[in-house]
């Protein structure tokens, strides 16, 4: 009975030493990857610009490049 609260206890422990880094990193993707909106347009813009491509409508970019837009985006606030 004794081990299997110490078990417990440290399974407790660990989630709460490990749920603000869950919590967080999913914050930060659902609002980089979900805020599409017209005040994106200068930003997109920039991010073409300095990464050297030509315009294409965001809908016309594939998945890898609109992941590459946020995550440069995630540093360009």
């Amino acid at each position: 009975m004794r081990a299997g609260f110490r078990l417990l206890s440290a399974l407790m422990i660990a989630g709460a030493i490990a749920s603000p880094t869950v919590v967080s990193g999913c914050y930060q993707h659902h609002y980089y990857a979900g805020t599409w909106n017209d005040n994106e347009a200068p930003y997109y813009a920039r991010w073409e610009a300095e990464t050297h491509r030509d315009h294409k409508d965001w809908g016309q970019r594939n998945s890898d490049e609109q992941q590459q837009y946020w995550s440069w985006r995630h540093d360009h606030p």
